[in-house]
């Protein structure tokens, strides 16, 4: 999470939407951090809700659920199709990937090929370099940051907090990319 966190500190305005696209783990634990870095407003986009997910989003002031902001940012859950996908992706400044798609050079989401615009931040969890839908997100001119930053910004944040020192940037970031 606090790879995700270090990433938006530096590309989030206080009136911030964002966009997330899935429903497991990787899902809350983008909310979570969209939480802490006080987003304005999410919309979570899934084919279905898991129970994790319903405990988090709807017990969101318990100490048990929440324990890394006390952010009453509003969270809208919607069903995965066209018309959902057009509003929130109109309305949200970053789009978050959690979904295991563009893995595969035949995944294609047309919904973020038709409504991506310039001006918007693309994160794919996926640390696959060429993953369809970071690809999707290029074309369309969005800034995009894939899980290999992720996982760089998560190792510079763990190398800090393990030893009280500023991590080799340089040596990890080699080792990620190379």
């Amino acid at each position: 999470m606090t790879g995700l966190q270090r990433i938006l500190s530096r590309l989030l305005r206080p009136d911030s939407k964002a966009l997330v696209m899935g429903n497991g783990a990787s899902a809350i634990t983008a909310l979570r951090a969209l939480e802490s870095s006080k987003v304005k407003e999410a919309f979570q986009i899934a084919r279905s809700f898991s129970e994790e997910h319903h405990e988090y989003a709807h017990q969101k002031s318990s100490v048990e659920h929440n324990k890394f902001s006390h952010s009453d940012m509003p969270i809208a859950k919607l069903s995965w199709n066209d018309k959902n996908f057009s509003y929130a992706i109109r309305e949200s400044d970053i789009i978050i990937n959690t979904t295991p798609l563009g893995w595969s050079a035949k995944d294609f989401v047309p919904e973020l090929d038709k409504y991506l615009e310039k001006t918007q931040v693309f994160v794919d969890f996926n640390y696959a370099p060429n993953s369809q839908l970071a690809a999707c997100a290029r074309k369309n001119g969005c800034l995009v940051i894939d899980g290999r930053e992720l996982l760089f910004e998560q190792g510079l944040e763990s190398f800090r907090l393990l030893t009280d020192s500023e991590a080799p940037a340089d040596v990890i970031r080699h080792c990620i990319y190379s």
